[in-house]
């Protein structure tokens, strides 16, 4: 419960991972990382979250089936370095903005929600489904922050 997964969320985790790491995988192709073709804060701030799901063998196993773009992300953020300059926004959107429309929002959602529940067990709707679980205070922390930001 520590970070929301229980039999009843499952389902709609693994789905989210699955539809981020196909996002991705199209957003990569043609560039080394995720703004161009130099490591930006984004890339390390999420790098870590992939590695440690390319570590487990379960989302590992899909990633490594599924994911070949997002693989060698991932490798070559062990070593990132400069290979150019930065895409132009014109040239990112198209496959930028579904992560942000979908994922990223699904996240503000969950999280704004997590924040407003105080100490009590929630449920927020996302996706047409109810999502429950204890909150998380890590989560409260890095809203405040992206709020700050």
């Amino acid at each position: 419960h520590f970070v929301g997964s229980s039999p009843a969320t499952a389902p709609m985790i693994e789905r989210s991972f699955r539809r981020f790491a196909d996002l991705l995988e199209k957003h990569l192709i043609g560039r080394p990382y995720l703004f161009g073709h130099r490591p930006s804060l984004a890339d390390f701030g999420g790098f870590g979250q992939l590695y440690e799901l390319l570590s487990d063998p379960t989302p590992g196993g899909i990633l490594r089936a599924h994911n070949p773009h997002v693989i060698d992300y991932v490798d070559r953020m062990l070593e990132p370095a400069v290979q150019g300059d930065w895409d132009p926004l014109a040239d990112l959107a198209p496959t930028l903005k579904p992560i942000l429309d979908v994922e990223v929002d699904l996240y503000l959602r969950w999280a704004i929600a997590n924040a407003a529940a105080g100490d009590a067990p929630y449920t927020v709707d996302l996706e047409g489904a109810a999502f429950s679980q204890a909150p998380q205070k890590y989560a409260v922390q890095a809203l405040a922050a992206i709020r700050a930001k």
